[in-house]
């Protein structure tokens, strides 16, 4: 009844309810991973229509119907900026604005979809010896992601080539593109493995006695040999060897000439003769004149 205290009197007519009167468009913004996983809270709005019709309250009847108007005058929703995701890009920087609304006009839902940043990281391989790069591997993979890269196979192939590890900080469970926009750089150096070895040198010393026709006057005189060593040591990468200091110097004794009835020598002795690892085999010759 239009007069709720004679419930006999006319009543409201159809369509004169709230529900028929007043009809809510509603939007809905959703914010996902390309997996579909939610990467941000829901955006929502809304706007109202009423419709007005004056209704007599004696007959019951619509006597006049002043059509739908939107609350506020809002029929349209407005753009709204997509959120920031470090590591990510939206599909769209914002909403796409909804205008021209009515009371017949659906729902509007929209989806943002927000997909991983493409990133990259580099590790270098440095040969310390010489201070220059042995080679670079570049990596990339997406935002959040783990890659499978490892620098042990690479390390193994150098060390097979003669090099030692030094020290190796690329992550041993590979690198995680977390860093948005920033290249990651890891260095793993290697310095060149050597073999030590001794090397032995002997030198000698030879003395001939001799006629001034070149003749043998007398058994040569063969000195003891004197016998140095040194360390060596040997570049397994290049096969450059390094040579060490010779051990200490030594000597072979003043020698004197035999004496030869009715000659005489042009040396009455061969001196001291000190001798190091870079020395000569030493070789002299006395001679006999009449």
């Amino acid at each position: 009844p239009i007069n709720p205290d004679n419930p006999n009197g006319p009543k409201w007519p159809d369509g004169t309810d709230k529900n028929s009167l007043t009809k809510t468009v509603n939007q809905t913004i959703h914010y996902q991973y390309v997996g579909g996983q939610t990467a941000a809270p829901d955006k929502t709005d809304s706007t109202t229509f009423d419709h007005q019709v004056e209704v007599d309250k004696v007959t019951g009847k619509i006597v006049k119907d002043d059509g739908w108007s939107a609350e506020n005058d809002k029929t349209s929703f407005d753009a709204k900026v997509s959120p920031v995701i470090a590591g990510y890009t939206a599909s769209q920087a914002s909403s796409t604005a909804v205008t021209g609304l009515t009371q017949d006009s659906q729902d509007n839902v929209q989806t943002i979809v927000y997909a991983p940043n493409a990133e990259t990281a580099n590790v270098t391989y440095i040969d310390d010896t010489t201070g220059k790069t042995l080679s670079t591997k570049d990596l990339s993979g997406a935002y959040g992601t783990t890659d499978p890269y490892r620098t042990n196979d690479t390390i193994a192939g150098y060390e097979n080539a003669g090099y030692k590890l030094v020290s190796d900080n690329y992550p041993t469970s590979g690198v995680t593109y977390n860093e948005d926009s920033t290249v990651q750089s890891f260095q793993v150096h290697l310095t060149h493995s050597t073999t030590l070895t001794n090397e032995t040198k002997i030198v000698t010393e030879t003395i001939h006695y001799v006629y001034k026709d070149g003749t043998t006057a007398h058994d040569d005189y063969v000195a003891k040999p004197v016998e140095f060593t040194r360390e060596v040591s040997t570049d397994a990468v290049t096969g450059e060897k390094t040579y060490g200091a010779w051990s200490a110097a030594q000597s072979f004794d003043a020698v004197k000439s035999p004496e030869l009835k009715g000659y005489t020598a042009d040396k009455a002795q061969i001196d001291k003769q000190t001798v190091n690892g870079d020395s000569k085999d030493l070789a002299f010759t006395v001679t006999y004149t009449k």
